[in-house]
């Protein structure tokens, strides 16, 4: 994996999600594909907050989204993180 770049594949569990990449990330996109739902995060955004895609609408959420972390990020508890769905993550670093 690149070293900038951190892609992993990951079961929503419904309660907040540690994700270690090693790097502080300046973009963070998750693909639930069993609930057809997408969030994306850009540095700069309040923590906890994300833009989520569903179906062909989007929304702007202010909490339980994506926080950045020194090393990572978590994952709240909104519904794309929902308990045995299956999320795509990609986190990356900005240089």
């Amino acid at each position: 994996m690149e070293k900038y770049l951190h892609v992993e594949t990951i079961t929503g569990t419904g309660a907040l999600i540690t994700v270690k990449c090693g790097f502080k990330p300046g973009k963070v996109e998750l693909i639930n594909i069993t609930g057809n739902l997408k969030g994306t995060y850009i540095q700069g955004m309040a923590a906890g907050s994300m833009l989520k895609e569903a179906a062909s609408a989007q929304s702007a959420i202010s909490s339980n989204g994506i926080t950045l972390t020194d090393d990572g990020f978590t994952i709240g508890t909104d519904a794309i993180n929902t308990a045995t769905q299956v999320i795509y993550v990609a986190a990356h670093r900005f240089i």
